[in-house]
């Protein structure tokens, strides 16, 4: 079957919380892939560990990107059960803790659930970074094993002007478009069906970023044609 998503909560902080715990729960299904995409205008922050909703979390990518200015730091976990999956906030682990910090979390169906909490599901993964002021991100991914996979993308900034996703491979769909309260960044996060190995992402105000993507395996299920229907005709009556 098709891979699809739903986006679950997205949420940000400026209250240097340490560990930060979301405000939003995330009601988990079983056999379902969940994305928790995270990023962190200053300070360098790393996010280390992530807890909650029966989930065991594990990191999947993960960067540091620092320049003159500004500090920055970005972070995909995944995380899949067959069982035991519940609803709660998630604990989210950082060092240092950061002064404007984003959460995203999506859900994926239709994945493979192979392996242990998402191994699976996960083809690749990289995160790169603009270290002087730019209006637009890019981020490679190799060649996709499937044009059934899908990309999934996160990139954050400073400064508050929109992002525009990307519309190569038929524009990507964008699930958060959102800026911190005290407006001195953005964070967004868009996917895609199919083959497209540089994902970008543009605004209109130079600002110095970082991105991230990965690779979701689909499940390799083909759906089965429905069986034809058929028509039975009138038969004669008796004596005719």
């Amino acid at each position: 079957m098709a891979i699809s998503v739903v986006h679950k909560f997205a949420e940000e902080t400026n209250a240097l919380p340490s560990p930060w715990i979301t405000s939003n729960s995330l009601a988990a299904v079983n056999n379902r892939l969940y994305i928790l995409t995270l990023y962190a205008v200053f300070d360098e922050t790393t996010f280390t560990t992530v807890t909650g909703a029966g989930l065991t979390w594990v990191k999947i990518s993960s960067a540091s990107f620092s320049d003159v200015t500004n500090f920055q730091g970005g972070a995909m976990f995944r995380a899949l059960v067959t069982s035991g999956a519940t609803t709660g906030a998630l604990t989210i682990a950082v060092s240092p803790s950061s002064s404007r910090m984003y959460a995203s979390v999506e859900e994926f169906d239709g994945i493979d659930t192979s392996g242990t909490n998402g191994s699976g599901a996960i083809v690749q993964s990289n995160a790169s970074f603009g270290g002087s002021p730019a209006t637009s991100s890019s981020v490679t991914l190799s060649a996709f094993g499937s044009g059934s996979n899908v990309a999934l993308s996160y990139v954050g900034k400073t400064g508050s002007s929109a992002f525009t996703p990307d519309a190569s491979n038929g524009g990507y769909t964008e699930l958060v478009d959102m800026t911190d309260s005290g407006t001195d960044g953005r964070f967004q996060t868009q996917w895609n069906t199919g083959s497209d190995t540089a994902v970008t992402t543009s605004w209109t105000t130079g600002a110095n970023w970082g991105s991230g993507a990965t690779e979701i395996q689909w499940d390799g299920i083909v759906p089965t044609p429905p069986s034809p229907i058929r028509r039975v005709g009138q038969g004669r009556r008796a004596g005719n």
